[in-house]
């Protein structure tokens, strides 16, 4: 936070005084420094910086890269039937509260596109980018989520194209791509 930064604004302040407190409160969590369990995709970003710091040439640490997605994957697959906090507290039945939280394309926005763009070339790691995708497909039921996933392989797949020069690593990701999409047509 930004030391003396207003962290709410209350419209209007009726007999619910308390409860704008109460919620204000239980939307908050400050403290010197962010804090995991508080931020989502505070997390997420920290594995993510782990994939792209194993993915530079310095590293080139490829099961590293690889490993995290795997986490990630697992991560998105553990949310299925679940539902984000969409940070709107209520109070008998009126907003009382409105603040950032985090969805489901924020989630997989932290997730893929850093890592995609830094495993450019990479086809191990982008092939097994789009083989995560397809088992979190798999097993998530939601269609919009589905449309999410969709957009994500997508974008490897046309990295991909402009990225890998050997037709037969290409070949390979196109036919990981094909498994994603039968997820889809069953």
């Amino acid at each position: 936070m930004f030391p003396g930064a207003s962290i709410a604004l209350v419209k209007s302040l009726n007999d619910g005084a308390d409860d704008v407190g109460e919620a204000i409160r239980s939307a908050t969590d400050l403290g010197g420094e962010r804090a995991s369990s508080a931020d989502l995709e505070y997390t997420i970003r920290h594995l993510v910086e782990v994939a792209v710091r194993a993915l530079s040439t310095g590293i080139n640490g490829l099961h590293t890269a690889i490993s995290v997605l795997d986490r990630l994957g697992a991560s998105l697959c553990d949310m299925v039937g679940r539902n984000l906090p969409s940070g709107v507290w209520l109070s008998d039945g009126k907003t009382c509260l409105v603040a950032s939280g985090a969805d489901y394309d924020g989630v997989t926005d932290a997730m893929f596109p850093m890592i995609r763009q830094n495993a450019a070339g990479s086809t191990a790691v982008v092939i097994r980018m789009l083989d995560v995708l397809t088992a979190v497909a798999s097993c998530e039921p939601r269609l919009d989520r589905h449309a999410t996933l969709a957009q994500r392989a997508k974008l490897v797949v046309e990295d991909a194209r402009r990225s890998i020069g050997n037709n037969a690593d290409l070949h390979d990701l196109l036919a990981s791509f094909e498994r994603f999409e039968a997820v889809f047509t069953g």
